[in-house]
């Protein structure tokens, strides 16, 4: 036979209302957890409609020249600048080059190429 106690049952209904204190203060930390994110989430999506739309009205309105820009920001940024400069200074052609080049060039030249 167990003998069931009023200290015994107090101690158990203090552990559970203990355990209940502790679930209910759990799922509220949850709760504000869960409005933060959505609310973050609601801002972050604000923030990147308003940032397409910027950068649509910047890029037609405004004139871009990536060129300058880079030389512009040349010291700040000195080995991408250098690589951006090279690269924005070939010129852009609507001819597709297998076509362009395949027409005239000669065998002999073309073993030039390859060989060296």
């Amino acid at each position: 036979n167990v003998i069931i106690n009023d200290a015994a049952i107090n101690n158990i209904s203090h552990k559970l209302d203990d355990q209940n204190m502790l679930v209910a203060n759990e799922n509220a930390v949850v709760g504000c957890c869960n409005k933060l994110v959505s609310s973050q989430q609601s801002t972050l999506d604000v923030l990147t409609h308003w940032n397409s739309v910027y950068l649509m009205l910047v890029s037609t309105i405004l004139p871009f020249d990536a060129l300058a820009w880079w030389k512009e920001n040349a010291l700040r940024y000195p080995s991408v600048s250098s690589m951006a400069g090279d690269i924005l200074a070939v010129p852009i052609t609507s001819v597709a080059s297998e076509a362009y080049s395949g027409k005239n060039l000669t065998p002999e030249t073309v073993e030039t190429l390859i060989c060296g």
